[in-house]
Formats: structure tokens, sequence, C-alpha cells
């Protein structure tokens, strides 16, 4: 059967993708309810690192979710829109959190030069 191992892999990559946007948004809820609770600057810094480099993941794991549905649509397999509307949406969500943690970060701990 023809792009088999490309639909095996983009079905692995958009659940790996949904999975790491649902850590991503956790660890900014971490960071929120820290906050809200008193939490040291060192464990708050700590939140936002994780939610950062989660939303980092994400958007890796969609683009290359991206990239092998385009592969095996090339190689013959039957094309999926759940892929493309999935991977975009947690790469959305990844993109957005790594933004928000990014400028979180900033602004709680300054801006070095």
């Amino acid at each position: 059967m023809k792009g088999d191992a490309a639909q095996s892999a983009r079905a692995i990559l958009v659940r790996l993708a949904l999975g790491l946007a649902a850590v991503s948004c956790l660890g900014l809820g971490i960071y929120v309810s820290g906050n809200a609770g008193s939490l040291s600057d060192e464990a708050l810094s700590m939140a936002l690192r994780f939610s950062g480099v989660a939303g980092l993941a994400t958007v890796a794991a969609a683009l290359s979710a991206l990239v092998f549905g385009l592969y095996a649509r090339l190689s013959g397999a039957r094309p999926s829109p759940r892929t493309v509307l999935f991977a975009s949406l947690s790469g959305v969500v990844g993109l957005a959190v790594l933004l928000c943690a990014t400028l979180l970060s900033s602004l709680t701990g300054g801006l070095s030069f």
C-alpha cells in the first residue's frame, strides 16, 4: 500500500502535537495558579520555561505532521483534511503559548542586554 509509513508518521505526529498543546497549556495554567498562590520566583520562572519549551515542541510537531501529510498525499495515500485541521490548530495553540510565555517572562524577569 502506498504511503503507509507516511500515514503512520502523520497520525503519530498529529496526536503528539495535540498532546504537546495540552501540556503547554498546562504549564501556562501552572504559572497562573502559582502566581495567584504566591509560588517562589524560581518556580514561576520554571513554569514559564516549561510552557515555552512545550509550545515550541508543539509547533515543531505540528509542522512535521503537515509535512508528512503532504508527503503521504504525494506518495498516493488518501488526503486527510483532519490532519490539516488538527495540526494547524495545535500549532496555533503552541505558538500562542510560546508567545505568551515569552512575553510574561520578559515582563516579570526584565530585559537584559
